[in-house]
């Protein structure tokens, strides 16, 4: 599902998606202008930092940013579902079925400067250490308490390498660092499957590194369904955390809960059924004051006895204008569902729009489409031919936005009548500046890449593979306003053995794309996961720290 482990617009805080620029009157144009806008943004910065250093003058404030710069990474894994005492007990043949009791974690790290990030799979003679053997980063498992975590480490063949661990109830925290002692370009995700009962999904997660704002768009409290806010401080200094509650009909009474005190290693849960029951889509924003906090969302459905799957999602950072979601997935009977948040004091307008393999669906765009001020509004799409599609939001004002792809499954034992659903929420996805990781811990053999051409350009991908190698790089063109899939069976002939996927546009953010993954749950039918593949100037990127006074 979506959910780690990496959270088109430029970044507000750059360890989330980025704005996409000024809105045009169609996807591509649009997209074309946020492309050469980032091209930019390294120079602007050089010219803010300079003209900063030139003050003499300050003047106090209330809410200062700094930015670390610790050499390692440390992305916070939020682990397995914990089921809430409500979503048990109704049904003795799938309350029995608890959720996966751990997460299967995998992290991939590259050398900061390595050639697999330019698309090239060869290792320079110069770049190869005093023993004849490519540099390869070192990744360490920790439990949130510090302790060490068993791992899996795998040195790749060229610069990279991998790690594989179980994280329990608690989560884990994989650190990597390159072999110079730098901060290496990694990527964390977290896979939890459950095949029956409740809880019955595939979830697939970033783990980011610990945030200082973050907001969730798309999870119900409706009759049957649970959604928890899970925050956790991984740091020996307290924290508290602003929650604002967006529904249908504005912004919620936070019942007590507005403000939530999380002290130094300790997690908190907060139901969102306590504070907005009985909607079927909530915006959720999260403000840290203090030590940043890790910070996910768990969320299942189920409609009478039918498990209707479950996701543990990722925050967005910044609204945008311009959104894209090249993972869209559309199967037979089961509708895609959008949510968007305003959290502006005034309504504004959007268009959607559908892209499939042949173009775009023109008789379905949905235009003029009325968001409320400091309101979410859920779309149902209504019956579109099943398949892969990439869609578009673009909006007046900037929003939040997710989409919801779901598939069927299998009819369950006893009284239930209806076929089990499986659901994945999809987070807008960055343009791929120069290059994207993305961490696989559960190979890759029902998965593919989604691509979305914001620019006519060539694409490579390279696959790692589990025994350390990599498979033969696949070079594919991706036209402007395409949508393109690679399955993972053109990436390697074994594509099970993957363990992760580097992607390097030949152009420079021309490209965003998704992961989408299924998976054979016995007899119960497909489940399904997702997860955006990330810019990795994003992801290579400091974490702001919040200081209040």
């Amino acid at each position: 599902m979506s959910s780690t482990p990496t959270e088109p617009h430029v970044p507000a805080d750059p360890v989330g998606p980025t704005d996409p620029g000024p809105v045009g009157s169609s996807p591509v144009r649009s997209r074309r202008v946020a492309a050469a806008v980032l091209a930019f943004v390294p120079l602007i910065g050089v010219v803010a930092a300079g003209a900063t250093l030139g003050q003499k003058s300050f003047t106090s404030v209330e809410d200062l940013s700094a930015r670390s710069t610790a050499v390692a990474q440390a992305q916070s894994c939020p682990g397995p579902f914990l089921p809430p005492e409500q979503t048990t007990g109704t049904d003795e043949a799938l309350a029995e079925q608890k959720p996966a009791d751990t997460a299967q974690v995998r992290t991939l790290a590259l050398e900061p400067d390595t050639s697999l990030l330019f698309g090239q799979d060869q290792v320079a003679a110069t770049r190869l250490t005093e023993d004849g053997t490519p540099r390869t980063p070192t990744i360490d498992a920790e439990n949130r308490d510090g302790t060490p975590l068993d791992a899996t480490p795998v040195k790749g063949k060229a610069e990279f390498a991998t790690a594989s661990a179980e994280a329990g109830a608690d989560g884990a925290i994989m650190r990597s660092t390159s072999f110079d002692s730098q901060r290496p370009i990694a990527d964390t995700i977290q896979a939890v499957r459950t095949e029956s009962g409740d809880f019955r999904s595939l979830a697939l997660t970033r783990c980011w590194e610990p945030r200082v704002k973050g907001t969730f768009v798309g999870v119900s409290t409706t009759p049957g369904s649970s959604s928890v806010l899970v925050l956790t401080n991984t740091t020996d200094r307290p924290s508290s955390a602003s929650l604002t509650v967006n529904t249908a009909d504005g912004e919620a009474d936070p019942q007590g809960r507005g403000t939530i005190v999380v002290a130094p290693g300790a997690t908190e849960r907060i139901p969102m059924e306590s504070i907005a029951p009985g909607f079927d889509s909530l915006g959720v924003s999260v403000t840290v004051q203090g030590s940043p906090l890790a910070m996910s969302m768990e969320t299942s459905e189920r409609d009478g006895l039918t498990p209707h799957g479950g996701d543990i999602a990722t925050a967005q950072q910044a609204p945008s204008t311009d959104h894209v979601f090249p993972g869209a997935t559309i199967t037979a009977g089961r509708p895609l569902k959008i949510d968007l948040l305003n959290s502006t004091g005034q309504p504004t307008t959007a268009t959607v729009r559908f892209i499939s393999p042949t173009g775009e669906v023109k008789d379905r765009e949905m235009t003029d489409v009325q968001i409320p001020a400091s309101g979410v509004l859920q779309l149902d799409t209504g019956t579109l031919p099943r398949g892969a599609y990439t869609v578009t939001v673009e909006s007046e004002a900037p929003v939040f936005a997710t989409i919801r792809s779901s598939v069927f499954g299998s009819d369950q034992p006893g009284e239930t009548t209806s076929k089990a659903v499986d659901f994945t929420i999809q987070n807008p996805s960055d343009p791929i500046r120069n290059s994207s990781v993305l961490a696989l811990p559960r190979g890759g053999a029902d998965g593919q890449v989604r691509l979305f051409g914001l620019a006519d350009t060539t694409v490579t991908v390279i696959g790692t593979k589990a025994d350390g190698s990599l498979s033969k790089p696949v070079t594919k063109p991706v036209a402007d306003g395409q949508t393109l899939s690679i399955a993972a069976t053109e990436i390697d002939p074994k594509p099970e053995d993957l363990t992760g996927l580097i992607v390097v546009p030949e152009t420079p953010s021309s490209i965003t794309g998704d992961w989408v993954q299924t998976a054979k749950a016995g007899s119960s039918g497909p489940l399904i996961g997702s997860v955006r593949l990330a810019d990795n100037n994003v992801a290579a990127s400091g974490v702001n720290v919040r200081l209040q006074y």
